[in-house]
């Protein structure tokens, strides 16, 4: 998985009762319910997020992904590794059928097109912006199974297992109490070798147009750690 598409699927990377949920779909519609519910979801058209991030070493770096329905995206990255390096910037996109990536760490100036698992990669980023249900997340072709009861962040939580088409696997951790994500856990293949899980701390919820956001991102890694802070999230009843 390319690095940086670590950071978009980050920021993509997202009703209580009496009775305790006993499937994934009832946690799932609690969450989206916490979180304004599916009339407000579904008026959405597009959205705009404004990131900046900042890694353990002290590289830096901002980014803006654009989404909008039902499966296109673009991804502009732009990162610097030390205070005086040369600023590197990056740019992805899927318009729900090709993909394009432009890279000029890689040498890539100007986009072409991509295939294989980063075309996969970047169709699962623009889908699951945008899946606000049980059964439109299999109809994207994921495999969705409530695991059980965990705990993450300092909370007692329910723990759901994504499955991609594709084979990636992903865990969120659900706030037994608010029914927020607080956290995720991501399996990342380098050169076809399963690593460590990417596990991300995810709280700082606010109220964007009457929809709960989360603004604040801590990752953590085999590799290093990082923090990202959303400054701006902008929702769209029409396209972008």
């Amino acid at each position: 998985m390319k690095a940086h598409l670590l950071v978009a699927l980050l920021i993509v990377c997202i009703l209580p009762s009496i009775a305790s949920p006993q499937t994934a779909e009832e946690i799932i519609e609690r969450n989206i319910a916490a979180r304004g519910g599916t009339e407000k979801f579904r008026a959405i058209r597009s959205i705009k997020v404004t990131t900046v991030e900042e890694a353990n070493w002290g590289g830096r770096g901002s980014s803006v992904l654009r989404t909008m329905r039902p499966d296109r995206m673009r991804f502009d990255y732009t990162w610097q590794g030390a205070p005086k390096a040369p600023i590197i910037p990056t740019t992805s996109a899927f318009d729900g059928k090709v993909g394009w990536w432009a890279d000029q760490h890689k040498g890539l100036q100007t986009p072409h097109a991509v295939t294989g698992d980063t075309l996969e990669e970047l169709r699962e980023q623009a889908q699951k912006q945008f899946a606000e249900s049980l059964s439109e997340l299999q109809a994207n072709g994921n495999k969705v199974e409530f695991v059980g009861k965990d705990a993450a962040q300092g909370k007692s939580c329910y723990k759901i297992r994504f499955t991609t088409h594709t084979g990636h696997v992903r865990y969120a951790y659900y706030d037994a109490e608010s029914f927020l994500i607080v956290q995720t856990e991501q399996e990342v293949f380098m050169k076809n070798k399963k690593e460590e899980l990417l596990s991300t701390a995810i709280s700082d919820y606010r109220s964007v147009n009457g929809i709960l956001f989360p603004h604040t991102f801590k990752i953590d890694s085999w590799l290093t750690s990082a923090f990202a802070q959303a400054t701006e999230t902008q929702l769209f009843g029409r396209r972008l």
